[in-house]
């Protein structure tokens, strides 16, 4: 199935026209971020922080007064997941800071998704996205249990589930949304739509 994120919600609309078909890209962190996370990713309005079984999401608001941060954790995930580059892009990213060629960080790798596999049981997850949309799938084999995957959200004022089934996580630099899970089943034929929602576990864990 698939979850989005709506990651900046006050993009103007000529900005959110211009760059809603660029892809988003993952850069390795080589030291341009905390050493705890494995991948990282930048746009308009928002920053992503990524390890194997927990996410940083922030964004900022259009006038830069507010920034909202918010921890996306998956509670009882396996401690031995890895998190993975897919879909190598072609460019590489740079970062020179002042003027020691020494404390240059140059060849980061991109990518276009990162993957973590064996995320749960049977569980992978795949991120990837543009720069309007930051989305990710739950992949289940065979048996794999859904009812396993919790996510623990921190930094949020208040969570909530609206009227369409999406869950709106309130920050101070406005909302962060997350659509509707779409849940599919493949068994050799075209894909069987299931059907599935969030659930409110308590103020601040969300269950599939």
């Amino acid at each position: 199935g698939m979850d989005s994120f709506s990651a900046s919600p006050h993009a103007a609309t000529n900005d959110r026209r211009s760059l809603q078909n660029v892809p988003m890209w993952f850069e390795n962190n080589r030291g341009q971020a905390e050493s705890q996370f494995e991948f990282i990713s930048r746009g308009p309005g928002y920053s992503l922080l990524m390890a194997a079984t927990e996410l940083f999401v922030g964004i900022q608001d259009p006038e830069q007064q507010r920034q909202g941060m918010i921890r996306l954790q998956f509670v009882g995930a396996n401690p031995n997941a890895k998190l993975g580059g897919r879909e190598r892009l072609p460019a590489t990213v740079r970062y020179y800071r002042g003027n020691r060629p020494d404390s240059w960080i140059t060849d980061v790798s991109a990518f276009s998704r990162v993957e973590t596999e064996n995320l749960y049981d049977g569980i992978d997850a795949v991120f990837y996205g543009n720069q309007q949309q930051f989305e990710y799938d739950l992949v289940l084999r065979p048996n794999a249990n859904p009812s396993s995957i919790v996510l623990d959200i921190d930094g949020t004022q208040a969570i909530a589930i609206d009227e369409t089934g999406d869950l709106i996580m309130q920050t101070a630099a406005g909302p962060i949304v997350m659509k509707r899970p779409v849940v599919y089943q493949e068994n050799r034929g075209p894909r069987q739509l299931v059907e599935s929602g969030y659930v409110l576990l308590n103020d601040h864990s969300v269950g599939f």
